[in-house]
Protein backbone atom coordinates (compact mmCIF):
# COMPACT_ATOMS: atom_id res chain seq x y z
CA UNK A 1 0.00 0.00 0.00
CA UNK A 2 2.66 2.31 0.66
CA UNK A 3 4.19 2.15 -2.36
CA UNK A 4 1.39 2.44 -4.50
CA UNK A 5 0.94 6.01 -2.44
CA UNK A 6 4.87 7.19 -3.31
CA UNK A 7 4.01 6.03 -6.77
CA UNK A 8 1.03 8.91 -7.13
CA UNK A 9 2.86 11.78 -5.15
CA UNK A 10 5.55 11.10 -8.15
CA UNK A 11 9.03 12.31 -7.94
CA UNK A 12 9.99 14.81 -4.96
CA UNK A 13 12.76 17.34 -5.78
CA UNK A 14 14.94 19.28 -2.64
CA UNK A 15 14.63 22.76 -4.00
CA UNK A 16 16.93 24.13 -1.59
CA UNK A 17 19.75 21.81 -2.25
CA UNK A 18 18.46 22.15 -6.29
CA UNK A 19 19.24 25.89 -5.58
CA UNK A 20 22.48 25.75 -3.88
CA UNK A 21 23.71 23.99 -6.52
CA UNK A 22 22.41 26.78 -9.34
CA UNK A 23 24.43 29.26 -7.15
CA UNK A 24 27.56 27.94 -6.67
CA UNK A 25 27.84 27.01 -10.24
CA UNK A 26 26.82 30.61 -11.66
CA UNK A 27 29.69 31.70 -8.62
CA UNK A 28 32.23 29.19 -10.57
CA UNK A 29 31.07 30.12 -13.66
CA UNK A 30 31.51 33.71 -12.87
CA UNK A 31 35.15 32.85 -11.26
CA UNK A 32 36.33 31.44 -14.80
CA UNK A 33 34.85 34.34 -16.89
CA UNK A 34 36.97 36.73 -14.55
CA UNK A 35 40.14 34.81 -14.30
CA UNK A 36 39.86 34.40 -18.83
CA UNK A 37 39.46 37.78 -18.80
CA UNK A 38 42.48 38.59 -16.39
CA UNK A 39 44.53 36.05 -18.12
CA UNK A 40 43.20 37.51 -22.14
CA UNK A 41 44.26 41.40 -20.25
CA UNK A 42 47.50 39.86 -19.44
CA UNK A 43 48.56 37.94 -22.72
CA UNK A 44 47.33 41.18 -24.89
CA UNK A 45 49.26 43.58 -22.45
CA UNK A 46 52.44 41.44 -22.71
CA UNK A 47 52.08 41.06 -26.74
CA UNK A 48 51.33 44.84 -26.84
CA UNK A 49 54.05 46.17 -24.46
CA UNK A 50 56.98 44.82 -26.38
CA UNK A 51 58.21 43.30 -23.68
CA UNK A 52 61.04 41.01 -24.61
CA UNK A 53 60.29 37.04 -25.13
CA UNK A 54 61.53 34.49 -22.65
CA UNK A 55 64.33 33.30 -25.58
CA UNK A 56 65.31 37.34 -25.10
CA UNK A 57 65.82 36.91 -21.91
CA UNK A 58 67.55 33.67 -21.72
CA UNK A 59 70.07 35.00 -24.92
CA UNK A 60 70.63 38.61 -22.64
CA UNK A 61 71.10 36.46 -19.39
CA UNK A 62 73.79 34.27 -21.07
CA UNK A 63 75.84 37.08 -22.59
CA UNK A 64 75.66 38.75 -19.29
CA UNK A 65 76.82 35.75 -17.61
CA UNK A 66 79.61 35.12 -20.20
CA UNK A 67 83.64 36.17 -19.70
CA UNK A 68 83.76 38.13 -22.55
CA UNK A 69 80.66 40.75 -21.20
CA UNK A 70 81.51 44.20 -20.41
CA UNK A 71 80.07 43.90 -16.96
CA UNK A 72 82.07 41.00 -16.11
CA UNK A 73 85.03 42.72 -16.93
CA UNK A 74 84.01 45.88 -15.25
CA UNK A 75 83.84 44.09 -12.11
CA UNK A 76 86.52 41.65 -12.15
CA UNK A 77 88.72 44.81 -12.85
CA UNK A 78 87.31 46.48 -10.33
CA UNK A 79 87.79 43.73 -7.45
CA UNK A 80 91.30 43.52 -8.77
CA UNK A 81 91.98 46.89 -8.10
CA UNK A 82 90.26 46.57 -4.67
CA UNK A 83 92.47 42.98 -4.18
CA UNK A 84 95.80 45.08 -5.17
CA UNK A 85 94.76 48.34 -3.28
CA UNK A 86 95.77 50.53 -6.20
Amino acid sequence: MDSENNEAQGVQINTALLASGGVLAALGSLLVAVGLLLGGTAFLWQRDSGCVSSTGRRVTWRNSRSPNSLATSAGFDAWKRAQTGA
